[in-house]
Formats: C-alpha cells, structure tokens, sequence
C-alpha cells in the first residue's frame, strides 16, 4: 500500500500525516525498510553531488564508459541483492553463539562488507583507477550502510 498522494492531487499535510502514522503502525517493517532504502537513496545523492564530487568528476572523465552507458546496470542490483542476502544468511548463522540483536547484525555487516567492499576499494587504489580520497570516503560510507543494511535486516529475519 503506497500512502504518498499522486502528484496531481492536492495535498492535504494533516491527512498525509494521519495515513502516515497509520501506515507506520499498522506495517512497522514496511516502513523500517521504506526508510532504510531512503536513507541509502538519500546518501547516494549526497555522495555523488557533494562530498568528493571534484574528483569523482575527475575519475569519471578518465573511465567514462561512453554514451549511453551512463545508467547503473541491473546486474549490479543484483548482485548488491545477492549481498544482502548473504548478510542475513550470515547473521541467521552467527545468531545461535552471539545471541539476536544489533551487536551481532553489526558483526555481520561488518564482516560482509570488509570482504566486499574494503577488499574491492583497495584494490582498486592498488591498480590506481580510484584515489586515496575516494577510497577513504567509500569505504566510510559503505561501512555505516553495511551497519544499517544488516541491522534492517536482522530487524525482519525471522527464525523458522
């Protein structure tokens, strides 16, 4: 159920937050995961267009994969799904030895993303295609999503 007005349709601010908080209590993990993948859109907006954006301008030119390329490729999606699921695959294996909660989703997405992040950005830096800046600044910033991602979802796994 969508609960945002069609754009056309005048917007009444007090009904849109009554239909909001009802949404919100009627599906909390909707809601949980509506908000998580905000924030990641949010952040991303943030990563390109300000932080680190002169040479990410600059790294682009140089490995700019031509026209009509610029859009992101559904494998990446896919394999970034495949990644979340190991996350929460990983978090189910864990759970019985550090008990359920957030300490031990951290552990889990901290372990998934030094395997695939951290390792993938420094080699990247080693072959030279990114700089220290831009490794820095990606390696922070998928950290604090890994920790919010395998949080979400520690928050909707549920033991069969």
């Amino acid at each position: 159920m969508h609960v945002f007005p069609v754009a056309d349709a005048p917007v009444d601010r007090r009904a849109r937050h009554r239909r909001l908080l009802l949404d919100e209590l009627a599906n909390p993990r909707e809601v949980a995961v509506r908000r998580a993948d905000r924030v990641f859109h949010d952040g991303r907006i943030l990563l390109r267009q300000g932080v680190g954006s002169r040479d990410r301008v600059r790294q682009r030119r140089r490995l700019s994969p031509g026209p009509g390329r610029e859009r992101a490729d559904p494998k990446f999606t896919f394999v970034t799904l495949l990644l979340g699921i190991a996350t929460v695959w990983l978090y189910a294996a864990i759970r019985p030895r550090l008990g359920p909660g957030p300490k031990t989703a951290i552990v889990a997405g901290v372990f998934v993303w030094a395997l695939s992040y951290l390792y993938a950005s420094i080699f990247f830096y080693m072959l030279g295609t990114q700089s220290l800046g831009l490794v820095v600044l990606g390696v922070v910033w998928s950290g604090v999503e890994m920790i919010i991602a395998s949080s979400v979802g520690a928050y909707l796994y549920k033991e069969a």
